[in-house]
């Protein structure tokens, strides 16, 4: 209520303080407190939770820069309203608002400006508080977003199933430029021999790439790979994307079938990020050209299905494009040549680290020598048959 504000009047000018005093009692307001000094009035500011300040400038002891400043660090900027009263030593008003104060009278104002003045800080504070609301509302919703988002990827249940069933290892990274992001992997069971992998990477990043996230799983639920055959699963999935997706936006994506029984991944691409395969028994990697029209661009793009062996004590490496463009202090990129030779002295070479640990390798390296804040966003994906 607007009577039950906390207002203190701090000023040396007696009149002043009578008449303020008298022009806030008219108005009906009975919470007041008076001050002489700057001092004074920042002990009174905290011992009456004070919700709005009269202040003669040139107070004694306390600069009124200090006395704003003091005051912010101990309430919310919003919360609490600093009216200036120009005294006669200190008559203009240059500079006064570079302070943070919210308003500027003159040093005997009247009854109807009071008034006036009050009715300005209420508004602005009830416009605040709404302000405050809403953004607590949408930080609320789009956290609830990011933990839903984060349901549709494999649990830890599943990927323990993995290593159980299909003799498969893998670790995830996942890190969204915002709350909500673009980015989305996922693994299927196909058949006892047959496992899905894929990757993908929306444009843009935040609420509307995530909403894209949410349509593609739909899609991915409601017509699921029974052929097999990455390239036609591919070419499928587009024409379903076409219909749905906004003007513009699209989307890149790896999507591969594991055959544990013939050792063989075959994959189709639709401009994803190359991917590397490591063998054990070659000590060799494979670069696995990602090149394709994205989806949902166009109704004639068509996707091809390769196929390679993958033998046990292979791996495999999908990430986003947020890996290879992102710089660092010197503006120089981490390559996919320079993460070839990283992961193969990781994951094959004489260090020979789990998979789990090759991942948080990389992404400790990344993190080190890379953007401290990523503009896109970041998810990789390692997986290894064991041997």
């Amino acid at each position: 209520m607007l009577r039950d504000l906390s207002i203190l009047i701090a000023s040396q000018d007696d009149q002043q303080l009578i008449l303020m005093k008298e022009a806030l009692i008219e108005k009906g307001f009975s919470k007041i407190s008076i001050a002489t000094s700057s001092n004074e009035a920042l002990d009174k500011l905290f011992e009456y939770h004070v919700d709005l300040v009269f202040i003669q400038s040139g107070l004694p002891q306390i600069d009124l820069g200090l006395f704003v400043h003091l005051a912010r660090q101990h309430r919310d900027a919003r919360k609490i309203g600093i009216i200036v009263m120009l005294s006669p030593e200190y008559p203009t008003s240059e500079n006064i608002f570079s302070l943070e104060v919210d308003d500027i009278i003159n040093i005997m104002p009247s009854k109807e400006e009071i008034g006036f003045r009050i009715g300005k800080y209420v508004e602005v504070q009830a416009i605040g508080e709404e302000l405050d609301y809403a953004n607590y509302m949408l930080k609320t919703e789009r956290n609830e977003a990011g933990y839903l988002q984060e349901s549709l990827l494999p649990d830890a249940a599943f990927l323990q199933r993995l290593r159980d069933e299909y003799a498969v290892d893998m670790g995830v990274y996942v890190e969204p430029s915002a709350i909500l992001g673009g980015d989305m992997w996922g693994a299927q069971t196909l058949t006892a021999e047959k496992l899905a992998i894929y990757m993908v990477d929306f444009s843009g990043h935040g609420v509307m790439a995530a909403i894209n996230t949410f349509r593609l799983n739909t899609i991915l639920q409601e017509h699921p790979n029974v052929n097999d055959d990455p390239g036609a699963y591919l070419t499928q999935i587009n024409t379903l994307l076409l219909k749905i997706l906004p003007k513009g936006n699209f989307a890149t994506m790896f999507y591969g079938v594991l055959d544990i029984a013939t050792h063989q991944l075959s994959y189709a691409c639709a401009a994803s990020p190359n991917a590397f395969v490591w063998y054990e028994d070659k000590g060799q990697c494979r670069v696995l050209d990602g090149s394709g029209f994205p989806l949902g661009i166009t109704a004639s793009a068509n996707y091809q299905t390769q196929q390679i062996e993958f033998p046990k004590g292979s791996s495999l490496m999908l990430y986003s494009d947020a890996l290879i463009e992102t710089e660092d202090s010197r503006g120089i990129y981490f390559t996919e040549e320079k993460i070839q030779h990283y992961m193969e002295q990781l994951v094959h070479g004489e260090l020979k680290v789990t998979t789990k640990q090759a991942l948080d390798l990389l992404i400790q390296h990344f993190q080190d020598y890379y953007s401290k804040k990523l503009e896109d966003d970041l998810t990789v994906c390692l997986l290894q048959r064991s041997l």
